[in-house]
């Protein structure tokens, strides 16, 4: 297979075939070991084992657009709730209300 990933005979990326070979030595090795898939992953860990976890977001931000944009964005995730929006940080502390 590394034959295959040369251009000219010559290795396109060392860090790629480094990689490549690895995985080829390891079959049982994750593919993927970035921070931000095994952060995802973590997450939906966490949500699986606790379906009635939710987590609560005040948004605090001067500009109205990027409250709706942020608003829109995470209204669309099942496990966040929206609990308060505010235009700046001292209105964020007034509206802030611990769970309980």
């Amino acid at each position: 297979m590394l034959d295959s990933l040369k251009k000219d005979g010559q290795p396109k990326n060392q860090a790629f075939l480094a990689r490549t070979a690895q995985l080829e030595a390891n079959p049982g090795t994750p593919k993927n070991t970035g921070l931000r898939n095994n952060r995802f992953r973590d997450r939906a860990h966490i949500m699986k084992s606790s379906p009635t976890h939710i987590i609560r977001v005040l948004i605090a931000d001067d500009h109205p657009v990027v409250r709706e944009g942020l608003t829109a964005i995470l209204r669309s995730e099942k496990d966040i709730k929206i609990v308060a929006e505010a235009t700046d940080g001292e209105e964020a502390c007034k509206r802030y209300q611990p769970e309980g």
